[in-house]
Order: C-alpha cells, then structure tokens, then sequence
C-alpha cells in the first residue's frame, strides 16, 4: 500500500509503473488528487518544473541541428573538447527519438563485454567557458535508457559507470550509479564525500531510471576555491535528492563529460541510452 508521504516523492513514471491496474483509469485520477493536496517537508526543496526555470542557458545542446552522427563527430561545435571523445564508434545521432521539441537525440549504443571487455566508456565532453574559470555550474540533462540498461555483470568488482562527471585537470565531482544506488562524489576528499541520493524515503535506486521513459537529471555543483568548501545537490524529475559538502581540490571546473567509465558492461546483451538534452548555466536558474 502507498501512502500519501511516499506519493509525494514519486514522479509520473513511478506512478505509471506502479499503479498501472484493471481499474488503471480511475486509480491515477486518485493518485492526482492526492499528489495535488501533498504538504511539502520545510527541510527539503519542493519539487520543481522545468517551466519554473529562469534566464536562458549557457551552453544548450538538443542535437537537434545534426543532418548525420560523422557531422556530429567531425568537429566540436563550439561546444564540445576537441580531445575528450571515447568510444566514438557506439555514437549514433538517432532521428527517430527525440526530447522535447527536438526530433533527434544522442545515443549511445553500449557493446557487450565480449567485445569491450568490462571497463569501457562512451563519452563526449561540453566544455565550460572560458574554460578553467566557472567555480560554479547548473547543469541540466533529459536521459533515457533500453529497459535492459545496467551496470552488473559476471565481471564482478565493483559495478559502477560515472552518468555525469565535472572535470578539473585530472580530478573529478561526479553523479555515479554505484551497485542499485546513485551518489554524489568528489575525488579530492573521497572520506566523507560520498552522497548517496535520497527521495525523502531512502536511497534512489537507479533502476527506477531503466523504464524507457525520459528523466531529467538537475545537477548543482560549487567550489570555494581549492582547500574550500565544495557543493553538490541533484534533483531527479524534479525532486531533491539532497545536497553534499566536502573539501574541494580545484578552484574550477574544465567541463562536462556526459558519461565516463561504464565498470561492468555485461556479456549477455547490447545497450542503449539517450541523451535528449543538455543545458549548463553559469548563473542561478531558480533551482
């Protein structure tokens, strides 16, 4: 049975899964009301809409303009690093899977261990401008995965793969999947800066993420200069998932990697995920 405070932190596509009965219709109908008279925690952010956003992105990136995936990967846009790329040949501009007003996306379509072996990454990385210099970013993503999407496999070790991962020389603050969990982290002070996201009542599990539905992933990161405090906070289809302080090891953040690092690729299936949507903003955007 769910209750009204577990409502209150559930997102439509929980909903949708979890309340789909005979009698489905009438079910959400009573789940709207209920939501709608929910009393929000005074000690935790309300949830948030992307309507509720203020001021225009930075950096926006809808894939949207690409006419091929080599278009794509044949030059850095103005937004990308010309050096950060990996995996470049599981890249696909997919024309038939879209976010928003866009009728086209970014895919990434994960190979089976047998053929990359269990550590393998896929990524591209938005650089932050002028880069080196933002000390603090908003960053938001629209990220969709095959219903078969994990991060387990026969490999064993530790199942890990970095979703979003801010970069600064070679160190890094990150949204990692670890196990069924997701954490917020930094590498510069690894005791104590370990965050794991929480919807109000426990961990956020990651598989609530694989259910071929798009989710947007808001992400708050800020250093106070090298020796200072950092800052880390996510929001997940609008709810807050916390917040995290830590000693930070860099004075600024070179960029965005959308993915790094994928831990356990399993050898029993292919993969895919989608990147809809990137936005970063080097001012506050009323989060």
């Amino acid at each position: 049975m769910l209750n009204s405070t577990r409502l209150c932190s559930m997102t439509r596509s929980h909903i949708r899964k979890r309340c789909l009965t005979p009698d489905g219709f009438s079910m959400l109908a009573i789940l709207a009301l209920l939501l709608a008279s929910c009393s929000s925690d005074p000690t935790r952010p309300g949830v948030r809409s992307a309507a509720s956003l203020s001021g225009s992105p930075d950096v926006r990136e809808d894939f949207s303009s690409y006419t091929s995936t080599a278009q794509f990967l044949g030059s850095t846009h103005g937004i990308y690093s010309g050096v950060e790329i990996y995996g470049s040949e599981y890249m696909v501009i997919d024309d038939a899977v879209g976010y928003e007003g866009s009728g086209q996306s970014l895919r990434y379509d994960y190979p089976n261990g047998n053929v990359e072996g269990g550590d393998y990454s896929v990524s591209r990385e938005v650089l932050f401008n002028p880069v080196q210099t933002r000390n603090e970013v908003w960053v938001r993503v629209a990220v969709r995965f095959s219903d078969d999407y994990t991060i387990s496999s026969e490999f064993g070790g530790g199942d890990a793969w970095k979703f979003l991962h801010a970069r600064y020389g070679s160190g890094r603050w990150g949204v990692e999947w670890q196990f069924g969990d997701i954490m917020m982290y930094a590498t510069e002070d690894w005791d104590g800066s370990f965050f794991y996201l929480d919807d109000g009542n426990g961990r956020y599990k990651n598989a609530d993420l694989v259910d071929g539905e798009w989710h947007e992933v808001w992400w708050h990161i800020r250093s106070d200069g090298e020796g200072g405090t950092g800052f880390n906070e996510v929001w997940i289809d609008g709810v807050h998932m916390g917040s995290s302080t830590f000693t930070s090891g860099t004075d600024a953040f070179r960029g965005l990697s959308l993915s790094r690092n994928h831990n356990q690729l399993p050898t029993d299936r292919e993969m895919q995920m989608w990147w809809g949507l990137v936005e970063v903003y080097y001012s506050d955007p009323g989060w």
